[in-house]
């Protein structure tokens, strides 16, 4: 997987023409070509008009990429994180103390698919999350071998979630979702870990399994919202999740008495 940040830097483009005196002059507007663009350029340019980002916001835009389709270009998903206007909102609303409770979460974390072959970007889709943590990607091999699908990983107050997708004509399905941990350093604290395991067909089986959690610190409050300590599976199967085709959706096989 490579992972890529913005800010950007600029390119220069130099074009060259021939040596022909024999050559029709032609007029310089004919003469003019659409500038190369790289993908972070297009994405940035294409999300802060989406979501009308102004000039002065600072925000956190990246760039995650691998094989997400069935072409041999590489694809792209963008994040977008908006922690600034997140906290704008919350100052200029009458909610503020309510919000800094829950972690100011609301759609402040958002992600884009851009196809590699024609950059063209999908519409945006936005996670309830808290903006203290941005969207974790990552890529998998799940519903097939020619490519991978989506994990993305997002915060809710003390509890930590995971959200599974497979590219459908160019736009993000979502397949799966799963908790990673509930109630972090709660009594009711509950932690999850996942694997994938091969399938009756080409697709990989998921099985959740109870898991316990490993040493971690919150040094400010607000940590809360964003640690991600390290889960250690138990020999305890939760949930087995089995891939159906004709719905293009995950389906539980079989449920523990853990009732998750």
């Amino acid at each position: 997987m490579r992972y890529i940040i913005i800010p950007l830097l600029s390119i220069g483009i130099v074009s060259c023409s021939p040596d022909n005196s024999s050559l029709e002059t032609v007029h310089e507007k004919d003469q003019e070509t659409v500038p190369y663009q790289t993908p972070e350029q297009i994405a940035e340019r294409h999300i802060k008009a989406d979501l009308k980002i102004p000039g002065n916001e600072e925000c956190s835009i990246k760039l995650y990429s691998d094989f997400l389709n069935e072409d041999d270009s590489i694809d792209y998903i963008i994040t977008v994180n908006r922690y600034n206007k997140a906290m704008d909102d919350a100052v200029a609303s009458d909610k503020l103390v309510k919000l800094a409770e829950i972690g100011y979460t609301g759609r402040h974390n958002h992600f884009y698919f851009m196809d590699g072959r024609t950059k063209k970007i999908s519409s945006v889709n936005s996670i309830a999350s808290s903006p203290y943590a941005e969207l974790d990607v990552s890529f998998e091999h799940i519903t097939s071998g020619q490519y991978k699908d989506i994990i993305i990983d997002y915060h809710i107050m003390d509890s930590y979630f995971r959200n599974f997708y497979t590219i459908v004509q160019n736009v993000p399905d979502e397949i799966l979702r799963g908790e990673l941990f509930i109630g972090l350093g709660t009594p009711k604290q509950k932690a999850y870990a996942m694997e994938f395991f091969p399938g009756e067909g080409e697709a990989r089986d998921v099985l959740v399994y109870e898991a316990t959690v490993g040493d971690y610190q919150i040094e400010k409050p607000e940590d809360i919202y964003s640690v991600n300590p390290e889960r250690i599976k138990t020999d305890k199967v939760a949930l087995h999740w089995k891939f159906n085709p004709s719905t293009n959706k995950f389906y539980i096989e079989q449920e523990s008495e853990s009732g998750l």
